[in-house]
């Protein structure tokens, strides 16, 4: 189980969007704490189903400052709110593969001294009702020791008592972290200063169900915040390589027609079948290679992107006045602006025109589209013949294979000849001669071009648009 949560200060910018967009194809959290979202409710309305959760809610924001809103999806978790408060909301969850039920908890604490202890002494309350397992997560205002705080005054002793007394009154403690210890950070003058004010607290009895659980933090980009992700074990769900699409919107580049003719040119031995099999092959291959060339991958070149983000923090920690280092990161910060563009607008090609004419046109109406078929379509156990639960994927695999072949093969062999029950003759001979005989050329080029180009593609990845575009070259071979 994963849980993402992250202090956005504020739902209504364009990069917000786009760095969610990415956090969440990276981890695919199962639930979503937005801390801070500082927008109306029609506002959080429109921004939220975006984001392609099965379910959220949220609490609005006072006077202009706070606002948390949760999204869960129902593939592995069954959730639902337990209780709302202006700084928490609580949710009920239970863990289907496990089968426990536990609460998770989204918080936002005050930053106000005068507001610090009615907020923690309610949360010490909610603990003697709490019988279930729980776990808080979010943005704590609060620092637990002197390493959670580097640059600026050094905090005095004081500064950590409110934490601790809480996590020793509750049995409980922060969880352990996974990489950069920090996340947030403000620059003061000249002077960059970073805390650990964000968290993820386990008591003992959640930590009884998952031992092996920790935290890690992102970048910072569009927020003073960095988003903290809590993992509950290691991922070792397997990921395989996405298929081979050939996108219409590719057409538009001159390069790509001189390859494929200079492919589509080179001689082959064998059955005209044969040879037109291995010309597909060899133009898919080099396609996928100009493809790599012309427009590399987008989320190795964010992963590449947040790593240098992450040495330039780490050597500002040292040197925080380095114009060097500030400059830096400032041209990464936009860089990771452009690849998010150009990301936007390369979908955006690819999408069909309907979705244009009649669909949502940001870009994220296509991905939540795309994550909510994908989810639908993933078969995480079967039941077979027994009654018994099959959660093993090579299992299910061939429990799937074996039955279609079972129940489409014919039990009878060799060839079978209907009987003869005197049935007119409706066909006549020129009509049958007419109606088996082969198709000419231009009656093959014209089903095709009646096919819509951005229609489902075959196996091979190559769909109608494909042929369409480039028939003067594939034509006489197909």
């Amino acid at each position: 189980m994963k849980i993402i949560s992250w202090n956005v200060q504020g739902l209504k910018g364009v990069q917000v969007l786009q760095e969610l967009t990415f956090l969440l194809r990276i981890h695919k959290p199962n639930m979503l704490f937005l801390i801070e979202t500082l927008v109306n409710e029609s506002n959080l309305l429109r921004f939220l189903p975006k984001l392609g959760f099965d379910h959220f809610d949220y609490v609005l924001a006072l006077n202009h400052s706070g606002g948390i809103a949760v999204l869960w999806n129902s593939d592995h978790i069954l959730a639902s709110v337990l209780s709302k408060e202006q700084r928490a909301i609580h949710m009920l969850v239970h863990d289907t593969l496990l089968a426990r039920t536990m609460v998770i908890s989204g918080i936002y604490a005050p930053a106000q001294a005068r507001d610090k202890d009615h907020f923690w002494n309610h949360l010490v309350e909610l603990n003697s009702v709490i019988d279930s397992p729980w776990c808080l997560i979010g943005d704590f205002n609060e620092i637990g020791a002197p390493a959670d705080k580097r640059g600026g005054i050094t905090p005095v002793n004081s500064k950590f008592l409110r934490l601790n007394h809480f996590l020793d009154t509750i049995h409980a403690e922060s969880l352990p972290v996974d990489g950069r210890l920090y996340t947030w950070k403000k620059r003061v003058h000249s002077h960059l200063i970073y805390e650990r004010l964000d968290r993820a607290i386990a008591r003992r009895d959640w930590l009884d169900i998952y031992p092996q659980a920790y935290e890690s933090h992102g970048n910072f980009t569009c927020s003073d915040h960095a988003p903290i992700i809590l993992t509950t074990t290691s991922d070792c769900e397997r990921h395989k390589m996405p298929p081979f699409r050939f996108h219409n919107a590719w057409c538009n580049y001159p390069s790509l027609r001189r390859m494929v003719h200079t492919q589509w040119c080179i001689p082959n031995v064998g059955t005209r079948m044969f040879c037109l099999s291995q010309k597909m092959k060899r133009v898919k291959q080099v396609i996928k290679e100009w493809k790599r060339r012309h427009f590399g991958n987008f989320k190795e070149k964010i992963c590449t992107n947040e790593q240098k983000i992450a040495y330039v923090e780490d050597r500002l920690l040292t040197s925080p006045t380095s114009y060097r280092f500030n400059s830096w990161l400032h041209r990464l910060l936009k860089q990771r602006e452009k690849l998010f563009l150009f990301n936007q607008i390369y979908w955006g090609k690819l999408r069909r025109k309907e979705w244009l004419t009649k669909g949502d046109r940001n870009t994220q109406f296509f991905h939540s589209l795309a994550q909510a078929q994908r989810r639908r379509n993933r078969i995480l156990r079967i039941k077979d013949d027994c009654g018994s639960w099959i959660d093993d994927p090579d299992t299910i695999v061939q429990h799937f294979i074996s039955d279609y072949v079972a129940r489409f093969k014919s039990p009878h062999q060799g060839h079978r000849s209907l009987p003869c029950l005197g049935l007119p003759h409706l066909v006549s001979e020129e009509e049958n001669a007419t109606l088996i005989c082969m198709p000419n050329c231009d009656e093959i080029k014209q089903a095709l071009f009646s096919i819509e180009p951005n229609k489902t593609p075959g196996p091979d990845g190559f769909g109608a648009g494909f042929f369409q575009k480039y028939w003067n070259i594939v034509g006489t071979d197909f």
